[in-house]
């Protein structure tokens, strides 16, 4: 299952503004089915909120970034999210078959 964390760890007393937007930013992204058993990190750092990881598109990068674009208190979000495409199985790998397989018998 998909789980977004703080990229921190460590909660910030210096930014209490921060942790509430982080907090925030991390539930949503774990309520968002499109995301489901992604890698993704977010940091919020003043109004600027960071994201980072792993997904497997850019479509899932862009609903990273557009599930939390109306979040109060963020002017700004930095997408660094990773795209690395899971490999598709090819139609080779899914047919594969034996020589003794191929019998030209009618």
């Amino acid at each position: 299952m998909f789980q977004a964390v703080s990229s921190t760890g460590i909660a910030s007393a210096c930014c209490p503004q921060s942790d509430a937007i982080e907090e925030k930013a991390i539930s949503i992204l774990n309520r968002e089915p499109r995301l489901a058993r992604r890698e993704v990190h977010c940091h919020a750092e003043e109004d600027c909120l960071v994201l980072r990881g792993r997904v497997r598109s850019f479509f899932e990068k862009q609903v990273a970034q557009e599930v939390l674009r109306r979040l109060d208190g963020v002017r700004e979000i930095r997408n660094e999210l990773e795209v690395h495409p899971e490999p598709e199985e090819t139609s080779v790998n899914r047919f594969w078959f034996e020589p003794e397989d191929l019998s030209t018998e009618v």
